[in-house]
């Protein structure tokens, strides 16, 4: 899979979903993978619940079905250190624990990807992932999401 990446020096998760939200129509759900820098399902799951957000733990992740996600976006739930991944179908049957994370403290995306990163984007469908902290990284397949998210997202 062709994988189209950068970074935002301003951009936020928020917006980015906020920007993108129409072209991601065929999103069944996400894998919430960070929170204000909580990394753990323990701590991930107790945010969420917090705040009413519904959601399910797979292979280790803690999903989301869109709607969900986008309940979290209006509540204001994604503060900064944020990483989620959009997908396409079903539940992620992988556990994503030892992939390189997406939060732009630890890794800038206007290089290109971490190693790993595109496999398990491929494994999980997914069509986005997004992290924030230091500026926004963005990953993805769909060369529409690329363009606006260049374009758009400062």
């Amino acid at each position: 899979m062709g994988v189209a990446s950068g970074n935002s020096p301003a951009g936020t998760v928020r917006d980015a979903l906020t920007e993108v939200r129409d072209l991601l129509c065929c999103a069944s759900g996400a894998i919430i993978r960070s929170l204000d820098s909580a990394h753990s399902e323990l701590d991930l799951s107790r945010i969420l619940s917090f705040h009413g957000v519904e959601h399910a733990v797979s292979s280790g992740s803690v999903c989301v079905t869109m709607t969900s996600l986008w309940r979290a976006v209006e509540q204001g739930v994604m503060t900064g250190f944020d990483e989620v991944w959009i997908h396409g179908n079903g539940l992620p049957a992988i556990n994503l624990e030892n992939v390189p994370g997406a939060t732009s403290d630890g890794v800038d995306f206007s290089a290109g990807i971490p190693a790993g990163l595109a496999d398990a984007m491929d494994a999980t469908d997914c069509i986005l992932v997004l992290g924030d902290g230091c500026g926004l990284n963005y990953a993805t397949p769909d060369h529409r999401i690329a363009e606006r998210l260049s374009s758009n997202v400062a």
